[in-house]
């Protein structure tokens, strides 16, 4: 899906006054293009709220419309607001490279059956021309069951687009449930591990610790008798 967006070319070099306006400043750069532009604020945030970045985002400017992709979004660290933004605008003949989002859809098998449905790649890079790469890749997990993997291999990609990512990395598997004597083994580990003494045992360094601090109560109360 594409989206389009009117921007304006820059007309302060101030971007906090330009925040202040509703505005947000962007940059379109490419092989021939490097553009100074500000977009509406309310606008763009609702691309957002939809666009991957690798959605093509169509932003016309004085009449001329730039295919781009988002490469950089720039937010404040402690308020999230967006500061700025970078398009990238590639020659229509040329090839990139994008990172494509993984969505994974329908209830798996190994899930009805207890088991723990783990996503360990939420994306992957794909190379090909900006029309033959896909926004987003759909994978059906309904028929994972418990053990069950898909790999990075098992992706189908139109003709045209090529899968950058290693083949045999791993995009989900369905975990299996632990059992309770498995659970109740990570509790005893997690209490063996801990500081706490058994009834009658003593902890290297109490008594060193108790003796330090009699002393420090003595020479308290001793002062005190001073005083009076």
């Amino acid at each position: 899906m594409a989206y389009t967006l009117e921007a304006t070319v820059r007309e302060k070099s101030n971007p906090r006054a330009m925040r202040r306006e509703g505005k947000v400043p962007a940059i379109v750069y490419g092989p021939s293009t490097h553009e100074l532009i500000a977009l509406d604020r309310r606008v763009i945030e609702r691309v957002l709220d939809r666009a991957t970045r690798s959605s093509r985002i169509d932003i016309k400017v004085n009449g001329d419309t730039m295919g781009t992709f988002i490469r950089e979004m720039q937010y404040h660290p402690l308020t999230d607001e967006l500061l700025h933004l970078d398009f990238y605008h590639p020659p229509a003949d040329e090839a990139i490279t994008l990172d494509v989002p993984v969505h994974l859809y329908g209830d798996a098998k190994g899930r009805k059956n207890g088991g723990i449905v783990s996503q360990i790649s939420e994306q992957v890079e794909v190379y090909g021309s900006t029309d033959r790469i896909p926004e987003r890749i759909d994978l059906d997990i309904s028929d994972l069951d418990i053990h069950d993997s898909i790999y990075a291999s098992e992706i189908e990609l139109p003709e045209g687009a090529e899968l950058i990512t290693p083949a045999e990395s791993l995009i989900v598997t369905v975990f299996a449930p632990r059992s309770r004597a498995e659970e109740e083994a990570a509790e005893t580990t997690a209490e063996a591990a801990g500081l706490e003494p058994e009834e009658g045992e003593e902890v290297e360094g109490l008594e060193e610790v108790e003796g330090e601090a009699e002393e420090g109560a003595e020479e308290a109360s001793e002062g005190e008798d001073e005083d009076e």
